[in-house]
């Protein structure tokens, strides 16, 4: 073999070790998984009389790394109900890891506009689902060029489960939630939205053990 043979053979193998390099590291990479609980939202559904007229699923990846950057929520609310539903964003709120309540805001195609005016409610008619992306007004910054308000930080912050020098103990999990203000009309108004209920959806972040990182 030449000179330029071992060269390109010396390369070829750094390049080779560096990939199956990367790929050990990513499977000792930390990861989360986040959950919704279920159980209680259904409770509070029926303790509202709205399991038979209202449905919530929201669109979660199976498991986060904790680098990734959540910055909304995608939720879906059908009304499987006879009647209109509405839903009230000025009445709705986001509540993070440490307790502090937010208010919460729908995320639309360049939005440029001021965040100070009330949002207008979303009217679900009938047998239709409505499909939106939630965020939390901290979040969001103006760009400076184009104006429109585009997401600056995180919703999630899975950083909180990265441990630092000066922190070397760090929590397993947290969770967050989402109030959803619902109205309702009844049969006999005319009212838009006459009956109204609060729907507090908590959400679970885990930190997943390394070990499940081989599980399927």
């Amino acid at each position: 073999m030449t000179g330029i043979d071992w060269i390109i053979l010396t390369f070829y193998g750094g390049c080779v070790a560096m990939v199956l390099v990367g790929m050990l590291a990513s499977l000792w990479e930390d990861e989360v998984k986040i959950e919704l609980n279920r159980n209680d939202l259904n409770a509070q559904l029926a303790a509202n009389s709205l399991e038979s007229s209202v449905g919530m699923n929201f669109k979660l990846a199976e498991k986060y790394k904790l680098n990734d950057e959540l910055k909304h929520l995608d939720v879906e609310i059908k009304n499987t109900s006879n009647r209109d539903l509405y839903v009230d964003w000025d009445y709705s709120s986001f509540v993070d890891a440490a307790g502090r309540s937010q208010r919460l805001l729908r995320l639309t195609p360049g939005m440029s506009f001021d965040l100070l005016p009330p949002q207008v409610f979303s009217t679900i008619a009938p047998g239709k689902t409505l499909k939106e992306k939630l965020t939390a007004e901290s979040t969001l910054k103006r760009d400076k060029e184009t104006s429109l308000l585009t997401g600056a930080v995180p919703l999630i912050e899975f950083s909180k489960f990265k441990s630092t020098p000066t922190q070397k103990s760090t929590p397993t999990s947290f969770t967050f939630a989402l109030r959803l203000a619902l109205r309702q009309v009844d049969a006999q108004s005319s009212f838009s939205g006459n009956r109204f209920h609060v729907i507090n959806c908590e959400f679970t972040a885990k930190k997943l053990p390394r070990q499940s990182l081989f599980s399927k």
